[in-house]
């Protein structure tokens, strides 16, 4: 081999006699082959801090996740220069997952959608919860396979039963809203929950909103201040509105207008006043969300102290609950 390869070469079960998946890596450093070693990383074992030898920086706990995965890595043999693992695949197989995404997508191994398509529904099928919230995504658009939602919903069942959080939020809302499903309060919400309980920023603002108006749950507005904080420092448009909203009027939190507007003002630079006026008038309507008046009151009041006096007669009527 060429010193200068630095490859990692993957062979798949069916390739090999035996059945086994291989992986090797070689690794240079312009000049000369590296030694490597073959590691298999337990989660007990795995750090909780570190910090890397050449950079110097720092990895904490509480930049992690609280359930790490044993995982295969080949790192350098003498360590002098740090771990650099490399050529690594977890016990959910995601090496493979991550070569079935460059299949599909073409951008660092020549596009073969067909094969990309047949990997990754097979990680799902080996029940990996990326591959199974990916595929289940690709089955219920039906832009690259055939559409199928009561396939779909089996592989996010499969994800969310082993507490991915992305595939525990698509199934609330799905059942929240009946996107595609009979409207199921009960169940939407217990997956709306576990969601927002580990941190995903829809569900968190979605729980924090049905915890406020009581749809389905009992009212508690300090919970509910919460989850919508947690939104809104993950960016998420809807808790970044409502969480200015409980601040404004002290719902669930101590008042404060000067930060109810940072809040407000980072929503609308980020996402634009159209983004806004869909949220209040969804709030009004009672379409989307349950009807929450006094919150769209404000964000109408809002709207027309920007100038818009169309939102001036939406106070009115608010205000008047017309």
């Amino acid at each position: 081999m060429k010193p200068t390869e630095c490859t990692t070469i993957l062979v798949g079960k069916d390739a090999t006699i035996d059945g086994s998946t291989m992986i090797a890596r070689s690794e240079d450093g312009g000049r000369t082959i590296i030694p490597e070693r073959f590691d298999v990383v337990m989660p007990a074992d795995q750090p909780k801090h570190y910090e890397s030898v050449i950079s110097h920086q720092k990895i904490d706990d509480e930049d992690l996740l609280p359930n790490p995965l044993r995982y295969t890595s080949a790192p350098d043999a003498s360590g002098e220069n740090g771990i650099w693992a490399a050529a690594g695949i977890n016990s959910d197989i995601n090496a493979m997952n991550a070569y079935s995404e460059a299949l599909i997508k073409g951008d660092v191994v020549p596009k073969n959608l067909k094969e990309g398509i047949r990997i990754l529904k097979k990680c799902a099928d080996t029940g990996n919860i990326c591959s199974c919230y990916k595929y289940g995504l690709m089955l219920k658009e039906g832009k690259l396979i055939k559409k199928d939602i009561k396939e779909a919903i089996k592989y996010f069942t499969i994800a969310a039963e082993k507490n991915d959080r992305d595939s525990l939020g698509f199934l609330g809302n799905c059942y929240y809203f009946g996107d595609e499903v009979p409207i199921n309060k009960e169940l939407a919400i217990r997956y709306i929950k576990q969601a927002a309980q580990l941190g995903q920023t829809f569900a968190c603002f979605l729980y924090g909103y049905i915890l406020i108006t009581g749809d389905g749950e009992q009212c508690n507005p300090n919970e509910a201040a919460q989850y919508m904080r947690k939104s809104a420092d993950g960016n998420c448009s809807y808790g970044l509105y409502e969480y200015s909203y409980l601040l404004y009027d002290g719902i669930g939190v101590e008042k404060d207008q000067k930060k109810s507007d940072v809040y407000l003002e980072r929503a609308i630079k980020q996402f634009g006043i159209q983004n806004l006026i869909e949220f209040a008038n969804s709030l009004r309507s009672g379409k989307l969300f349950p009807k929450y008046l006094q919150a769209s009151a404000f964000f109408f009041k809002k709207l027309a102290d920007k100038g818009d006096y169309y939102f001036a007669e939406k106070v009115w009527r608010n205000a008047n609950g017309k």
